[in-house]
């Protein structure tokens, strides 16, 4: 956020404008709304290796998230597209741990 000084002497009418164009400003990052685990993950076959891509459903946004993945093993694993109903974590071909661990970090652009 970009820093504007407030002196003494502005008059009120800028002293809420340059309230409101920072709170503006701010607000645009985003909230975090909620985290998604997959860390009791084992795949269905039991294989990180036999998976392309993890879809995750999530409801609730008018706009795409921003989502931040936290890998939590060896497995390459990185988002591949994010909408307002699905997160694809995309899985590469290397890792050694029979568990695909990660957590998703979802901060909602909807204000």
């Amino acid at each position: 956020m970009a820093k504007t000084t407030l002196n003494d002497g502005v008059s009120a009418l800028n002293f809420r404008t340059y309230l409101n164009n920072m709170f503006t400003e701010l607000y645009t990052y985003g909230f975090m709304k909620a985290t998604i685990a997959r860390s009791a993950g084992t795949p269905s076959t039991g294989d990180p290796a036999s998976f392309d891509t993890v879809i995750h459903t999530i409801t609730g946004y008018t706009n795409a998230p921003k989502v931040i993945l936290i890998p939590k093993c060896d497995w390459h694993v990185y988002i591949s597209s994010v909408s307002n109903t699905t997160i694809v974590v995309g899985v590469g071909s290397f890792g050694s741990g029979i568990v695909l661990d990660y957590d998703l970090i979802v901060i909602s652009t909807d204000i």
